[in-house]
């Protein structure tokens, strides 16, 4: 028996899940006891470039169980971005029943004239039910609208739709007084009522001779109060005087509609004329000091580089050789040699000891221009082995042998010693 009363009771608490899992958001949507809604909140007399406001209505009869979602649909030819992001709440009462209901809402941006078509909207929800807690998923109806550009601008390159716009400059100084080397900041502030700021429109000009100007990064700022866009683009261009004369800074039109009074207007800068005084001496030296005091970086690394170059060059086109032998040694085998009367030596000796040792304008004994004296070379002798009675006859073969080899070498302009006889 009591058996039999478990396997019953098991299979009762079994259908009961079984009908719970059932329940699905798709059978509460049939029911009534959700629904999901989309509509276009501004729809009608819609031209390029103005702000549609597309709202998604969430409602369900008890209450919502954590935050409804959906994502932003892909519309070809327009920007679509989020209006806000916690939505609106409100209860309220229908044929006796009550509601609890959400909505929130998203930007359509079109940017060319014609049909367009939302696709279904996927949205998520979970609300408390009957049955417990249910969370899934729904798809919004798809919508259609139409936009149209104004004959008025069919022939006009760009333009752009807001309830407002407004444009103003300001100068960071007066025009008065301005000379070559002065600098003047201009800012440029639009402001559009239903637009983004990335869509208002860069202010440059052409080049002005006289007057270089450099725009500057502009800032962006969007301002979304109760669902109310405010785009605002502030830009900086700075102005560098560099002649004296008369110069005019072109006037800035930017051509809009009025989307509240259905009409073209133009928002505009006047032109802006300029003049530009002479510099004094004074300030024509004081601008100069200054100019090249910007570049003595420049200056002192272009020199640093100069000389680094120059030595550079010299260490490789002058070749450098190490002795092989020291002078102690050198004047040690002329010694030797000299004792022993071997000319052989000596005149080997005395090659290497000229080559390594001497100065050539010490002993410069092959230019033709230059008379030597036998007095000289033996000066020149007498500090390698410091007594000249004991050079003997090899001081008169070394004489001879200097001698000769100033005949042989007449046409000669400089000292070549770097052959050795071996």
């Amino acid at each position: 028996m009591r058996l039999f009363i478990f396997l019953l009771s098991l299979l009762i608490y079994a259908s009961s899940v079984e009908q719970a899992q059932a329940i699905t958001l798709e059978e509460l949507a049939k029911s009534g006891e959700v629904k999901v809604e989309i509509r276009i909140d501004d729809e009608g007399n819609t031209v390029v470039g103005q702000e549609l406001t597309v709202s998604i209505k969430f409602a369900t009869q008890t209450w919502f169980k954590g935050s409804n979602r959906f994502v932003l649909p892909e519309v070809q030819h327009a920007v679509v971005t989020q209006r806000d992001t916690f939505g609106t709440n409100e209860t309220r009462r229908k044929g006796g029943i009550s509601w609890v209901m959400q909505e929130k809402r998203f930007s359509v941006f079109p940017q060319n004239p014609g049909e367009y078509s939302l696709p279904p909207i996927k949205v998520t929800m979970k609300v408390h039910s009957s049955e417990g807690d249910v969370e899934g998923e729904l798809y919004t109806k798809p919508i259609t609208f139409n936009v149209r550009e104004p004959a008025e601008l069919i022939h006009v390159d760009q333009w752009w739709a807001a309830s407002s716009l407004t444009i103003d400059e300001s100068w960071d100084k007066n025009f008065e007084g301005l000379k070559p080397g002065f600098s003047i900041k201009r800012t440029i502030t639009i402001k559009a009522d239903g637009l983004l700021a990335m869509m208002l429109p860069e202010i440059n000009h052409p080049p002005i001779k006289s007057l270089a100007h450099y725009v500057k990064t502009p800032r962006l700022k969007d301002d979304n109060t109760r669902g109310n866009k405010l785009g605002t683009r502030v830009q900086d261009i700075d102005y560098v005087v560099e002649e004296s004369g008369e110069v005019t800074i072109p006037a800035v039109e930017l051509t809009w509609f009025n989307t509240k009074e259905q009409r073209v207007e133009v928002a505009k800068l006047d032109a802006q004329k300029i003049v530009i005084g002479q510099l004094s001496p004074q300030e024509k030296m004081l601008k100069l000091l200054k100019q090249s005091s910007e570049y003595w970086l420049e200056i002192l690394l272009s020199m640093v580089i100069f000389i680094a170059g120059y030595f550079l060059w010299k260490k490789l086109t002058i070749k450098q050789v190490k002795p092989r032998f020291q002078s102690k040694q050198v004047k040690g085998q002329l010694a030797i040699a000299s004792h022993e009367n071997n000319s052989r030596r000596f005149i080997k000796w005395a090659y290497i000891y000229l080559d390594w040792f001497v100065n050539p304008k010490d002993v410069n004994l092959l230019r033709p221009e230059g008379e030597q004296s036998d007095q000289q070379l033996d000066d020149s002798f007498e500090h390698v082995f410091g007594n000249k009675e004991k050079q003997g006859k090899l001081t008169s073969v070394f004489s001879f042998l200097m001698r000769k080899k100033k005949k042989q070498h007449t046409k000669a302009n400089d000292i070549d010693l770097s052959m050795n006889p071996k």
